[in-house]
């Protein structure tokens, strides 16, 4: 169950809905983002408050697919993002590494040499952040700061949101900047026990500061 973009991807294939389709294999539900374009969401709503960040399905925010066929009809546009579906559906936890409150020097100090850290497939995100993917096969809830300030955990959805996911590889960042895989990886597993481990090395750099 191994995902390695780099190698089951051709180079002139690396776009959203070949990155789904590989993505969907490994039993990791996907569905199509909004894209953004000179700084516009896809959406065309002048007030968006999460460009290139939501749903393209906006009557069904929470599906998603693991059907090859279906995810290439529901992409029927070239300019779409690609939406990481997290939490027990697909078994996918993704540890957000952020520039916000001192998220990536916090990463960078305590985190950047851990084994997980090092051994599991990543992306880096069009805002200069990095997401970590890891499987998880608990009831690990989603949380803004769940690691330490500026480093956050994507898994099941909370009671306040009804569904949880990330942006995935070569979705486009308002910025202008585009969602890249790093170096070729599997996603390897994680537990409670790991996160309360690297979440208390991670805050004692917080509480240092």
């Amino acid at each position: 169950m191994d995902i390695i973009f780099e190698q089951q991807l051709k180079p002139a294939a690396r776009d959203t809905l070949s990155a789904a389709l590989v993505m969907a294999e490994q039993g990791i539900f996907v569905s199509p983002g909004f894209g953004v374009e000179n700084t516009v969401c896809g959406c065309k709503n002048s007030t968006c408050f999460r460009p290139g960040k939501h749903p393209f399905i906006q009557e069904r925010p929470d599906y998603a697919s693991l059907d090859q066929n279906e995810i290439i009809e529901m992409w029927d546009r070239s300019d779409l993002n690609l939406i990481v579906h997290t939490g027990r559906r697909s078994n996918l936890l993704v540890i957000d590494i952020d520039h916000r409150d001192g998220g990536f020097e916090t990463y960078l100090d305590e985190l950047a040499g851990l084994a997980l850290f090092q051994s599991t497939f990543a992306v880096a995100t069009g805002s200069g952040g990095i997401h970590f993917y890891f499987r998880c096969f608990e009831k690990v809830g989603s949380r803004k700061d769940g690691i330490a300030p500026g480093i956050d955990i994507c898994c099941d959805a909370t009671k306040r949101e009804n569904i949880s996911y990330v942006v995935g590889p070569y979705s486009k960042h308002i910025s202008g900047g585009v969602y890249k895989p790093l170096e070729p990886k599997p996603i390897i597993t994680i537990t409670s026990n790991d996160i309360e481990r690297i979440s208390a090395k991670a805050k004692k750099r917080a509480t240092r500061r």
